[in-house]
Order: structure tokens, then C-alpha cells, then sequence
């Protein structure tokens, strides 16, 4: 399975993730990172998922909560269609002044687990997206 590059449109506020390798060769998948959301409306966040086996058995969450280490985690199942999983930060969660990071827990039936961005293969990469208020 081919390696897929990293897209950037940065004049709409959208930045595409780089594709990762997921657990020897298993899944890859990117996520579309919102660079920016508007306070007081709902953030639509989604994910997509490529596995060589097909799209099966595999889950998605959202685990996200505003840039403020006080504030617990909120986590939420994202819906798929296919290979695409996608969901809302709520608008009442929004309206706050702090941006919001999130990232995603990915599950195959089997009990197989990662983080996606995570830290990458040297353990260096910023594990979560982060999107800023306008």
C-alpha cells in the first residue's frame, strides 16, 4: 500500500495531517486539523482510516478538551462512513477563551489501540491538534 502525502490549504484554516503508519504496516490514517474555530459554533473534526484489510472492526474517538491543563478530557465515539469517522465539539464547548487540542483513539476489534497524531517514531512529535479561537 502506497504512502500517502501530507496536503496543506492553509487559506481556508484547514491543514491535512500527515499519514502515519500505524502499528506495523495495519492502518494508516490523517486526520483534516482545524486550524482555527469560531467561539460559539460547533467544530466539525474528522479522521480517515486506510487499512489493507478493509475498514471493519475499527473505532474511532475524539478525545479533546480546551488548551488548560485543569480541564478533564471529554471523549466522544465518531460515527464512520466508510473509511471516514467524523464529529462535533459542541458549541456550548466553544464558546471559551481557550483554543482546543484533540486527538484520536483508534480500536480494532481485536483490542489493538493507538494514538493518532501520537508522538511519532522518535517519541518527539506534539501528540494532539490544536485549534485556535478566532
Amino acid at each position: 500500500m502506497p504512502r500517502p502525502r501530507a496536503q496543506t490549504a492553509r487559506a481556508c484554516g484547514v491543514q491535512c495531517a500527515t499519514f502515519y503508519r500505524l502499528r506495523r504496516g495495519l492502518a494508516y490514517a490523517a486526520g483534516i486539523r482545524r486550524a482555527y474555530f469560531e467561539a460559539g459554533q460547533p467544530l466539525q473534526v474528522e479522521t480517515y482510516v486506510e487499512t489493507p484489510g478493509g475498514f471493519e472492526g475499527i473505532t474511532v474517538r475524539l478525545i479533546y478538551r480546551h488548551v488548560n491543563q485543569e480541564e478533564y478530557f471529554q471523549v466522544q465515539e465518531m460515527p464512520s462512513k466508510l473509511n471516514r469517522y467524523d464529529a462535533d465539539i459542541p458549541r456550548s464547548y466553544t464558546k471559551s477563551p481557550h483554543a482546543l487540542q484533540y486527538f484520536f483513539e483508534l480500536r480494532t476489534g481485536d483490542g489493538l489501540a493507538w494514538l493518532f497524531p501520537g508522538l511519532g517514531a522518535h517519541l518527539s512529535k506534539q501528540p494532539y491538534f490544536v485549534a485556535q479561537r478566532t
